[in-house]
């Protein structure tokens, strides 16, 4: 599997939406810029994982998407470090972890990622 690079500003331009289920603007996110080379952060599998017919719900990922994502997660980690986005990540590929936006968790994830930044630079 080959992935392509996209347009170089493509990553940046994450800093200007705000993660699906947040009700806060997009500026409580850190400055991106910069980070995306050298930081992937990951949330177990490229995918959302939701209820059946509720694509707004989450649910944890099975043992199967995990490993489907697997060869995404190692094509996307080349050079990187990557950040466990959430728990069941941390679980799944140890070291330190941001928490999760969801449910209310968008300031731990802001407070994170900083922390993430910095250790990434």
């Amino acid at each position: 599997m080959h992935l392509h690079d996209r347009q170089p500003d493509r990553r940046d331009r994450v800093a200007e939406r705000a993660f699906p289920g947040e009700k806060e603007p997009a500026p409580w996110l850190p400055d991106f810029r910069g980070f995306a080379e050298s930081v992937l952060l990951w949330n177990l599998v490229p995918t959302h994982p939701h209820r059946p017919g509720r694509p707004d719900s989450n649910r944890p990922p099975t043992r199967a998407e995990i490993a489907a994502g697997r060869p995404f997660l190692e094509e996307l980690a080349r050079g990187r470090k990557v950040v466990p986005v959430g728990r069941l990540a941390q679980e799944v590929l140890g070291g330190p972890y941001v928490r999760h936006p969801s449910h209310g968790g968008a300031g731990a994830f802001r407070d994170g990622l900083g922390t993430a930044f910095r250790s990434a630079h």
